[in-house]
């Protein structure tokens, strides 16, 4: 069969039937494809290529409802791509049409003959969505954890969003049991529906064309750490953390830090760094415990002002043992530094103290268990003095049985204390 670039007179009208019901969808689909994969046996089904012409409004609204929830619900992790040259890349590169590498459509033909079935014209694009849609399955297989047991939908979609531009919509689906209703009222049994949107998906990513153009994965991100400068936004409900297989497997990106992973990068890398000047009395854990101790939590700091900090005013690290490897405050925070965009390139050397656990003091009343009143204050602040209890001060309104708390403003707004 010819592979033929002109629609077919039908197929128009139903383009503009279609474009006319998308309604109140935030997306227009262009091409999709559903494959069935079997993580057991080690193998796939390739489902046909799907026009987003020949979809109905609802449709598209079902899959629109799908990348808004992976764009935007708690837990959604923005990442960067991390080889340029990486097989998943290179093909959603090719169906969001910023590559165009070359396809030898000449050995195509038995690929051809198959889409014919389903299509009354193949197109050269429908070759090509089926090649890279094909190979980005294949790779997702190959990463899958060999522990997985159930069979899953993994659904590629190529649209624009009314907001985000064009985007790749990857999703893997759990397969749903419902029942359908005809009208020979007739109950039949669907095995492998597709999870509506209140069904949280498994695991999505949506792939952002203008970002791809705007941040190419060959630049450096090293000179810029803003959150801003991302590729992907994934979301995983199985794992908060998002499965290794997925991300650094499958789609092989890093997440992009934010406050609270440069923080715990940057302890855990000075922890490991500075330990073999320790002093011979003193320990490893005794550095992190000086950094939680004397640093305030949500305050703007940096490696350097960390490193310098621990080096000189802790009494934990031996100078002259620094000094014989040829190191001082600079250079090992340079090495701290590095390894920390080793592990990934988003990590910052600036960023605000966010502890991944920190020590607190409770207060509540007496009589109902926190209900009438409740104040949690970190253990550090009341250390430092930024929050004072029992603060003795002349007041007219209080009386025996009363004290007062003083708060720093640096912890607090005041503004924020405003009674409804």
């Amino acid at each position: 069969m010819e592979i033929t670039e002109i629609k077919s007179e039908q197929e128009t009208k139903l383009q503009d039937k279609v474009t006319e019901e998308i309604g109140n969808s935030t997306i227009k689909i262009y091409k999709l494809v559903i494959d069935e994969i079997h993580p057991v046996e080690e193998t796939y089904i390739k489902g046909p290529i799907i026009d987003g012409d020949s979809l109905s409004e609802k449709i598209h609204l079902f899959f629109g409802n799908h990348v808004e929830n992976i764009y935007s619900k708690p837990g959604t992790r923005t990442a960067r791509f991390n080889e340029p040259n990486s097989s998943v890349l290179k093909s959603i590169k090719n169906i969001l049409t910023i590559s165009n590498d070359v396809i030898d459509l000449d050995k195509q033909s038995q690929l051809v003959d198959l889409l014919s079935e389903n299509k009354s014209t193949v197109t050269e694009e429908d070759v090509k969505f089926h090649h890279y849609s094909e190979n980005i399955t294949k790779n997702l297989l190959d990463n899958i954890s060999k522990q997985a047991k159930k069979s899953f939908l993994f659904v590629i979609l190529h649209c624009n969003h009314n907001t985000y531009g064009d985007l790749i919509a990857l999703m893997k689906m759990e397969k749903v049991f419902g029942v359908q209703y005809s009208s020979k009222q007739k109950l039949t049994e669907q095995l492998d529906l597709l999870p509506d949107k209140s069904q949280a998906l498994q695991k999505g990513a949506l792939v952002f064309k203008n970002n791809l153009e705007q941040y190419p994965v060959e630049q450096s991100y090293r000179a810029n750490h803003e959150e801003t400068i991302f590729h992907t936004k994934i979301r995983d409900s199985q794992d908060s953390t998002i499965s290794k297989y997925f991300m650094k497997g499958f789609l092989d990106s890093s997440i992009v830090y934010r406050d609270k992973e440069n923080t715990t990068s940057a302890i855990s890398n000075i922890k490991v760094l500075l330990s073999p000047y320790l002093k011979i009395d003193k320990e490893p854990s005794q550095i992190v415990d000086y950094i939680k101790e004397n640093f305030t939590y949500g305050a703007q700091t940096s490696v350097k002002a960390i490193v310098d900090s621990v080096i000189d005013n802790s009494k934990l690290i031996d100078k002259g043992n620094l000094e014989k490897a040829n190191h001082d405050n600079e250079s090992i925070s340079n090495a701290i530094y590095s390894k920390m965009l080793d592990l990934n390139p988003s990590s910052s050397d600036s960023f605000k103290l966010e502890f991944s656990s920190i020590d607190k003091v409770t207060f509540s009343d007496k009589t109902s268990d926190g209900k009438m009143f409740k104040l949690v204050v970190a253990k550090v602040s009341l250390e430092k003095n930024q929050v004072l209890l029992d603060v003795d001060i002349d007041n007219d309104e209080l009386d025996d049985n009363m004290i007062l708390i003083a708060v720093s403003t640096d912890l607090i707004n005041k503004e924020d204390l405003i009674l409804e």
